[in-house]
């Protein structure tokens, strides 16, 4: 059991530090979307030229605040990636000073 030990904790960190990748590369293509999103919300006229399902006065406050909240995810997904690549990193220099063929 102690052997398997090392081979399940890196498959774990390699799922996480995926999920962070991902997660990461989701928001920050939220981040390079959300400008588009301003240009067009004052080129309408009328009733029903608006972009969206939300009135103008909601978009222009859940905008930023989506900015913030990608921005956030952001720098959280990457921190955790670079936390799971440490923690890969130094799990697999321990293994590697272990003799015998346990390691």
């Amino acid at each position: 059991m102690p052997a398997a030990y090392p081979q399940r904790a890196l498959t774990v960190l390699l799922l996480f530090g995926t999920l962070a990748a991902a997660m990461a590369l989701l928001a920050s293509s939220l981040i390079f979307q959300l400008p588009s999103g301003r240009v067009g919300t004052g080129a309408g006229a009328g009733a029903g030229a608006g972009r969206g399902a939300l009135p103008e006065p909601a978009a222009a406050v859940l905008l930023p605040v989506s900015a913030v909240l990608a921005a956030l995810c952001l720098v959280l997904n990457v921190s955790c990636l670079l936390l799971c690549l440490l923690h890969g990193y130094f799990s697999t220099e321990l293994c590697r000073g272990q003799p015998g063929p346990d390691r």
